[in-house]
């Protein structure tokens, strides 16, 4: 089961969700995700951090369209799609 240990700062002027985008991507590049394993739910990451599933939704977007993770691909979640992080690769 995978361990989310993410920490988001209400007070940054950074939005959530793209606070949350690049946790994802951290923990990509990092290695603690791999191509395969399976974000929770959105229900569930949303119970988890604390947030609102608008938010969860608008960073699964941003996600998706990033490459990070393939939408709708298990009924438990989203798969990580991504295994390297291209070194020009900005954050958000």
């Amino acid at each position: 089961m995978l361990m989310i240990c993410w920490k988001v700062d209400k007070n940054s002027p950074l939005p959530i969700y793209k606070q949350l985008v690049n946790l994802v991507r951290d923990s990509v590049a990092s290695g603690q995700l791999r191509k395969g394993e399976v974000l929770p739910s959105q229900r569930q990451l949303a119970k988890l951090l604390g947030l609102s599933r608008a938010t969860i939704v608008k960073a699964m977007e941003e996600m998706t369209d990033a490459g990070l993770v393939l939408a709708g691909t298990s009924p438990d979640g989203r798969l990580v799609e991504a295994v390297e992080i291209p070194e020009n690769d900005f954050y958000i």
